[in-house]
């Protein structure tokens, strides 16, 4: 199981990024929108370095109001990332919110949604 991600400008389309391959749900030759399946083992790494499940600490917030935790996530987690996507290491989780704080940065006015 996962949560869908995505990042939506103020008419409700998901933005555009550069290209990524992240998530669960892999796209052939990646994709360049703001939207990726992560999966629910990431949440206790995620709910230590955010204090928070990851739904409360990101669905419906504005990009540049998350940037910051979103950023200093990777700094603490390292983004050295596991063999398997599925493994819930602290790498794996670091490099996929990294990703996340780019988009924010990028596009500081859009609002994450975080769907399960």
């Amino acid at each position: 199981m996962s949560w869908g991600v995505y990042l939506l400008d103020e008419r409700g389309r998901v933005c555009d990024v550069g290209r990524h391959c992240e998530g669960s749900a892999y796209v052939p030759g990646g994709s360049d929108k703001a939207a990726m399946q992560v999966t629910y083992n990431y949440g206790p790494v995620i709910k230590q370095v955010l204090g928070t499940d990851f739904v409360s600490a990101l669905d419906n917030k504005i990009a540049e109001t998350v940037q910051c935790e979103l950023s200093n996530a990777p700094k603490a987690l390292g983004t050295e990332r596991s063999e398997s996507y599925w493994v819930p290491s602290d790498g794996n989780v670091g490099a996929m919110l990294g990703v996340m704080a780019e988009w924010a940065r990028l596009h500081p006015r859009a609002a994450f949604r975080i769907c399960p």
